[in-house]
């Protein structure tokens, strides 16, 4: 199968959107059963978690979490609801008719809910700052081959949302790159993994298997 075929692969048996199957792809090493499952794990970490309890149950959507005790009631329909397959929408924001969800069940053992949190004050040391990078004026073409035959494999990310699947000889230096991206958009280019800056003298099995982001060289 060519990149495209795995990814679409990979799409299809995690219900997973493109960038994710690519993201798991490079981060399996070009495992497709691993990236399947990496894939499978961050849609269901995405998913509306309900969790039941003895005593009640827990509704988890992102970083929110809510209990909702029995002694009150109108609580205890909502587990006699999910055992008719049916929920409350308002309690995990749905606007249609029917959504996919994870139900834990720990109805062995009591949730205990934090009645108060002990507060601490709390200083940034760190100060981290995201730089934000001009955009590219040109729409780039999504797949980039420089060789035929080439053996190393690595994603271009540009404009923060854009991709392109390139593939080149082992043998290559990073230059090859820099200057056709240069020649495409009339304009230097900088090449960076996790924030370090890759030259153009640096060998491209460097990028093999990367996420690469491609931005202006406003230095220039």
């Amino acid at each position: 199968m060519n990149f495209e075929e795995v990814i679409g692969v990979i799409m299809k048996e995690s219900q997973c959107s493109r960038e994710v199957a690519i993201d798991c792809y490079l981060e399996s090493k070009n495992n497709i059963t691993n990236a399947v499952d990496l894939a499978k794990e961050h849609v269901r970490s995405r998913l509306t978690t309900i969790l039941l309890y003895k005593n009640g149950l827990v509704v988890k959507k992102g970083d929110c979490e809510n209990f909702y005790d029995y002694d009150d009631k109108k609580n205890k329909e909502l587990r006699d609801m999910i055992e008719r397959g049916e929920f409350d929408k308002d309690l995990i924001d749905c606007s249609c008719d029917s959504i996919d969800v994870v139900i834990e069940n720990f109805e062995d053992e009591e949730y205990f809910l934090l009645k108060k949190r002990k507060l601490c004050s709390i200083r940034d040391i760190y100060k981290i700052k995201h730089e934000k990078y001009p955009e590219i004026p040109v729409e780039l073409p999504k797949e980039i081959i420089f060789d035929e035959k080439g053996d190393v494999n690595f994603v271009v990310v540009y404009n923060r949302t854009k991709s392109i699947i390139c593939r080149i000889d082992f043998n290559s230096k990073i230059e090859k790159v820099l200057k056709h991206f240069k020649s495409i958009i009339n304009k230097p280019v900088n090449l960076y993994i996790n924030n370090k800056k890759y030259s153009g003298n640096q060998d491209v099995s460097d990028l093999d298997c990367s996420m690469v982001t491609l931005v202006l060289d406003v230095t220039d």
